[in-house]
């Protein structure tokens, strides 16, 4: 990886590049493709974010919470950013967390519909 860092979050984008979002104080974001075994610089993220969660849910890709620095928790935040892949843009969501979050993962499930049968 041509940043080294700890603290980042890691997902797998709809395209199946392998992002690296954030950490050691920084705003960073590189994406790993295994079909070129390269590292790419993407768009870097509004702000610092440190101990995030990352996502990846319909299409777009969602920084999580986390700190401004490493060791800090006077810093967290409540916002999310959404990555658009194609645009190479991050923004912030209009939707915050309840809470400041820090040093957490994210999963993603998708839960099959069903009927009630009542």
């Amino acid at each position: 990886m041509p940043t080294a860092r700890r603290g980042a979050a890691a997902c797998v984008a709809p395209s199946g590049l392998i992002y690296v979002v954030g950490g050691n104080d920084q705003r960073h974001v590189e994406a790993y493709d295994r079909a070129t075994n390269q590292w790419i610089k993407k768009g870097d993220t509004l702000m610092q974010r440190c101990q995030l969660g990352c996502a990846s849910v319909n299409g777009k890709m969602y920084a999580v919470g986390g700190t401004g620095s490493i060791g800090s928790n006077s810093d967290c935040h409540k916002s999310i950013e959404v990555y658009d892949e194609d645009a190479d843009r991050w923004a912030l969501h209009e939707c915050r967390l309840l809470q400041a979050r820090s040093a957490f993962g994210c999963a993603v499930m998708k839960v099959k519909a069903y009927e009630d049968s009542y």
